[in-house]
C-alpha cells in the first residue's frame, strides 16, 4: 500500500502540469508516514541514543562528535515532550518546507522538481535526518550567489547561512566552495566542465595531504572517524557507481543548458547564469570520489549537486511541456523524452546506490503500525 501511495505521488508530480503550491505539504506528510509506520530502519538506533543522551541532564558541551545546534534541537524537542521519533516528524516537515522555499525562488515547475526529489534522495533523507536539515539550510545560501555583486553584505550572508548549516552537519562546509561559481559566470559550458573536472583530478592527486589539512580544522575524534578508520572506506564498486552518477549528472546538465539556449526563446541571461552555476557545482561535487577512499560517508557530497541541478533539469522539462502545448503536440519531442526517461533511470540507480534495500527501502515501506512519538 505504501509503495502504491509513493509511486502515485511521483506519477502525479510528473503528469500534473499546473503548479500546486501546497504540494510540499503532501511530500512532507508522505515522508512522515513512511517514518512513523516503521519500527526500525538504518541509523535510527544511533540517533535515538544521542537524543536520549542530550535529554539525560548531561551538559551538551560534554557530548563529543555531535554539533551543538543539533544537540540543542534534541534538547528543546525533548523538553516539549517528544521522543526521537516525534522529532523526526518535525525535522522532516521543516526541512521539506525549506526546500519548498528554495524551489519557489528558482524552479518554474515545482511538480517536476518534487518528482525528482521523491525518486532521489527523499527516502535517504528520512534516514540521514541531520544531513537533510543541514542541506535544506545550506541551499538557502545560493540565493545570495544570485544577487548582484554590488549588493552589500551578500558574502557575509552567504557564509552566515553556510555556518548555520555546518552547526547541523559538518559536510555542509562544502557549500563554501561554491562561491567559486562567481568566477565562472562568463565562461562557456565546455570551459566550466574542463576546468572544474581538472580541479577534481588535481584534488585527487593531493589526496595523501588531505588528512593533514583537515587536522587543522577537525578534532581528533572526527579525524579518526573520517580519515583513519579504514574499515569505513567505500568499496571499489561503490566508487565506480558514484563516479557514474557524477558523470551522468554532468552530461544531463550540459545537455539541458545547450538545448535550452538553442530551442527556448524565453531562456534569458538569468536562467543561463543559474544553470552555469549549477553545472559548475555538479562538477565540483566530484571531489567526493577521492574522499571516499577514506570514508564512504563522503559520497553524500554528490547529493548537493543533484539537488541543485534539479532546478535546471525541471525548468528544461517544464519548457519542453510548454512547447508541446503551444504547438499542439501529443507527445514530448524525442530528445526531451530521452532526457525525461534518462532522469528517471539515473535517479532510480542513485536510490539503489545510496539507499540499501534491506536497511532503508524495505523497512520504510513495511507497515509496522504507528510508533509512539511522545515520551
Amino acid at each position: 500500500m505504501l509503495y502504491i501511495l509513493y509511486a502515485t505521488t511521483i506519477i502525479y508530480c510528473l503528469v500534473r502540469g499546473k503548479n500546486n503550491k501546497y504540494l510540499w505539504v503532501w511530500i512532507a506528510l508522505l515522508q512522515c508516514v513512511l517514518s512513523v509506520t516503521s519500527k526500525s530502519y538504518a541509523d535510527l538506533e544511533g540517533y535515538t541514543q544521542i537524543f536520549n543522551l542530550a535529554n539525560s541532564g548531561i551538559s551538551l558541551f560534554l557530548i563529543k562528535d555531535w554539533p551543538i545546534m543539533w544537540l540543542g534541537i534534541c534538547k528543546m524537542l525533548g523538553l516539549c515532550g517528544f521522543n526521537y521519533r516525534g522529532m523526526v516528524l518535525i525535522i522532516l516537515v521543516i526541512s521539506t518546507f525549506l526546500f519548498h522555499q528554495y524551489a519557489k525562488e528558482f524552479v518554474k515547475n515545482k511538480n517536476t522538481f518534487w518528482a525528482m526529489f521523491l525518486l532521489f534522495p527523499a527516502l535517504v533523507n528520512i534516514v540521514q535526518l541531520r544531513f537533510y536539515l543541514g542541506t535544506a539550510i545550506a541551499v538557502q545560501s545560493l540565493r545570495y550567489l544570485s544577487t548582484k555583486q554590488e549588493r552589500k553584505l551578500w558574502v557575509i550572508r552567504y557564509f552566515a547561512v553556510i555556518f548555520l548549516a555546518t552547526m547541523i552537519h559538518s559536510s555542509c562546509i562544502v557549500f563554501g566552495l561554491f562561491i567559486l561559481t562567481k568566477l565562472m559566470e562568463d565562461k562557456s559550458n565546455i570551459k566550466i566542465v574542463f576546468s572544474s573536472v581538472l580541479g577534481v583530478v588535481a584534488f585527487s592527486l593531493l589526496t595523501q595531504y588531505i588528512p593533514k589539512i583537515a587536522a587543522l580544522f577537525i578534532d581528533s575524534v572526527r579525524m579518526n572517524r573520517y580519515f583513519y578508520a579504514g574499515s569505513s572506506a567505500m568499496t571499489l564498486l561503490g566508487q565506480i557507481k558514484v563516479s557514474i552518477l557524477w558523470v551522468m549528472g554532468i552530461v544531463t546538465m550540459s545537455y539541458c543548458i545547450y538545448s535550452s539556449k538553442k530551442y527556448f526563446e524565453f531562456y534569458n541571461t538569468y536562467n543561463e547564469l543559474y544553470d552555469k552555476r549549477s553545472l559548475f557545482i555538479m562538477c565540483m561535487c566530484g571531489i567526493c570520489i577521492p574522499l571516499m577512499a577514506f570514508d564512504a560517508n563522503f559520497f553524500r557530497i554528490l547529493e548537493f549537486g543533484y539537488l541543485i541541478t534539479y532546478v535546471s533539469v525541471s525548468n528544461y522539462l517544464s519548457n519542453s511541456f510548454e512547447r508541446i502545448e503551444e504547438k499542439g503536440l501529443l507527445i514530448l519531442p524525442k530528445k526531451s523524452a530521452i532526457v525525461f526517461i534518462g532522469c528517471i533511470v539515473i535517479l532510480l540507480f542513485a536510490t539503489s546506490t545510496y539507499a540499501p534495500k534491506d536497511s532503508v527501502i524495505e523497512p520504510l515501506f513495511r507497515y509496522d503500525g504507528i510508533v509512539k512519538i511522545l515520551k
